[in-house]
């Protein structure tokens, strides 16, 4: 994963041990990236996702979905792992 798209991530991310052991989620919730991410990966819509979770804002959810989606230089698709940001 590039280091812009590592950036763009952690802009609407947060982690901290006393949230869900210290996972990431999207900053001013308790909800997963990772739960979303990989719904994203497996191809839901922003409306599933947002059905699934309503208190999630649907903004960040169509961030998080336009970065996923976001190319690399040669037009390849980038899929996001979060596993590799270190914890806060």
């Amino acid at each position: 994963m590039t280091k812009k798209l590592q950036k763009k991530i952690k802009a609407f991310i947060e982690s901290n041990p006393k949230i869900r052991g210290g996972q990431y989620v999207f900053k001013g919730s308790r909800i997963s990236v990772d739960y979303v991410v990989d719904y994203i990966n497996k191809g839901w819509t922003i409306r599933d996702i947002e059905e699934l979770f309503p208190e999630l804002d649907k903004n960040l959810i169509f961030k998080i979905s336009n970065t996923i989606t976001d190319s690399d230089s040669n037009g390849k698709r980038e899929e996001i792992k979060i596993s590799w940001l270190p914890y806060a």
